[in-house]
């Protein structure tokens, strides 16, 4: 009998693997206890019950469980059961009930948390009942061996095709002879470990070495008298500096340099092979730098500088800086090699990169040639403004050497365009059907008719746009007729945003212009907006 453990989780054994395409899933032998404290055994030589109450075998490499006629995700389960002892009542007339694990596949919703069911493993079926997918999802594991603590952890492998669900122990306890405790990995204490007198530490070679987090309830401070640096840390392939703060309003780490010099220096500088600089804070700043001359943060490395934000922002700037010196409140410089910014984001819904002006500028600004290339769908929720608007694609006759361009057409009016071709019947006229949109986005319409193959003199609108139709007449019987039909916009949207045709240049923008160059103007009258192209190194001490 092994020893008790957590209720409502499996022991020892019973992996589950399948073949992804095979209509089957195979439980191995191991131990179980449910809810109630119940053990359930699934042991070679012995029996289990299925859904349907029938008894099969349990062999040395447990059981195989059918799949055919089910779908969806699933799971499977096993539970503590009786069956009575047929056999036994026919050998000597005893009445008697044996355990007899159940063993079933069902729908995951269907079975809830309680513990009364033991989860194994959690599998997706398809329609034809075969195995797509085979994962841990549910499955809870603990065991306690005699000779040690074992701690164990769901796993899922694959190995020449076929998945296997199963537990792995990562770590283990155990007590050496003199009473001491052994430990198979390292452990974690996040908060650190609280030292007393002399547990802990030793000194090597006039060095105070600490053999854990040192925790100094008053603080700790390290002055410099060497020039080398009051708190140095080093690391060859994880973190050079690690803080980490739980109290609102303070940083995880906090650099400040009060050097009033020109070339003071960064509040907080970090170098490292993999992160120069980490913080990580619950309500705050994961790291903040402030320094009243030179760089609040600075790094250097395969990533400069990063942030991660589990309640707030990742990585912020906020520059106090005059206007028109180069300040920023966050800058990027890719140099030549890289992009200056560049942002990712993987939840639906969510800005890679997002920009919000609060005091009635534009969110973003682009200069360059081109200014924006954009990989994708563009939707704009608001009025575009253009100087021109083309298309622009691989050119259908030559793809592969040239392009082919065309302009949009203008109006001075939000006006829409469609067109058609429509066949008179016997009588010379016919009925042009409408979407049932069209009058609630359009009026003021406009229609233009031309015959194919023959003059139609008389050919004319007989009935304009009304219940989303028109009609035409006066054509040659069985007339091709091509047609084409303009309106204006009056959702609310265009409604609200009226086009203004001519308007006034004011304060800057008067005596400038947008293209001076088209105008035979110099450059310098261009309509200025307040962007400055100072880069890193017209910073003072930066050149």
């Amino acid at each position: 009998m092994p020893l008790p453990c957590t209720s409502g989780a499996i022991c020892t054994g019973l992996g589950v693997s399948a073949m992804v395409g095979q209509a089957s899933v195979r439980v191995a032998t191991g131990v179980a206890v449910d809810a109630d404290g119940r053990h359930i055994s699934l042991a070679a030589g012995g029996s289990a019950k299925l859904e349907d109450q029938t008894l099969v075998s349990v062999v040395d490499i447990g059981v195989v469980l059918p799949t055919a006629g089910l779908s969806g995700p699933l799971v499977v389960t096993i539970a503590w059961a009786e069956t009575f002892d047929k056999a036994g009542f026919q050998a000597n007339q005893t009445f008697l009930m044996m355990e007899t694990p159940l063993l079933r596949i069902q729908r995951a919703d269907a079975v809830a948390d309680s513990g009364a069911e033991v989860v194994l493993a959690h599998l997706q079926v398809d329609g034809t009942g075969k195995v797509t997918a085979l994962s841990a999802q549910r499955r809870r594991t603990a065991a306690i061996a005699v000779e040690r603590v074992e701690f164990r952890a769901p796993s899922v492998t694959t190995t020449a095709g076929v998945t296997s669900v199963d537990h792995r122990v990562t770590a283990a306890v155990s007590v050496r002879p003199d009473g001491a405790l052994t430990a198979s990995t390292k452990f974690h204490v996040p908060q650190g470990i609280q030292l007393s007198d002399a547990v802990g530490l030793s000194a090597q070679s006039g060095v105070l070495a600490v053999s854990g987090p040192l925790n100094v309830p008053n603080g700790l401070m390290v002055r410099d008298s060497a020039g080398v640096g009051a708190v140095q840390a080093e690391s060859a392939a994880l973190r050079g500096v690690f803080g980490l703060s739980h109290a609102a309003f303070h940083p995880g780490v906090l650099g400040v340099n009060d050097n009033s010099g020109n070339q003071a220096g960064p509040g907080v500088w970090g170098k490292s092979r993999a992160a120069g600089v980490m913080g990580e804070s619950e309500t705050w700043f994961g790291v903040f730098g402030t320094s009243p001359n030179g760089t609040g943060a600075g790094a250097d490395g395969a990533t400069g500088f990063s942030g991660v934000g589990r309640k707030w922002i990742g990585v912020y700037g906020e520059t106090h800086a005059p206007a028109n010196v180069g300040s920023a409140g966050v800058w990027g410089d890719g140099l030549t090699t890289g992009d200056g910014v560049k942002g990712v984001a993987k939840g639906a819904g969510k800005a890679a990169v997002a920009a919000f002006h609060l005091g009635g500028g534009p969110a973003v600004f682009a200069q360059g040639m081109p200014a924006g290339v954009f990989n994708g769908d563009v939707e704009v929720r608001g009025r575009l403004t253009k100087s021109l608007l083309n298309f622009k694609i691989d050119h259908p006759v030559d793809p592969a050497n040239r392009y082919l361009s065309h302009s949009a057409v203008e109006s001075d009016e939000m006006k829409n365009v469609y067109d058609g071709v429509v066949v008179l019947d016997d009588a010379g006229a016919a009925v042009v059907e409408l979407p049932s949109w069209f009058e609630a986005l359009n009026t003021e319409f406009r229609y233009q008719l031309t015959a194919v193959g023959a003059a139609a003199p008389n050919l004319h609108v007989a009935e304009e746009v009304s219940g989303g139709r028109f009609s035409v007449a006066g054509g040659p019987a069985r007339a091709k007729v091509c047609w084409l039909l303009t309106g204006v916009r009056h959702d609310a949207y265009a409604r609200a945003n009226p086009l203004q045709v001519e308007t006034e240049k004011e304060g800057y923008e008067r005596g400038n212009y947008l293209h001076p160059d088209a105008h035979g103007e110099p450059g310098e009258r261009a309509i200025p907006f307040e962007v400055s192209t100072q880069t890193r190194a017209d910073l003072p001490g930066e050149g």
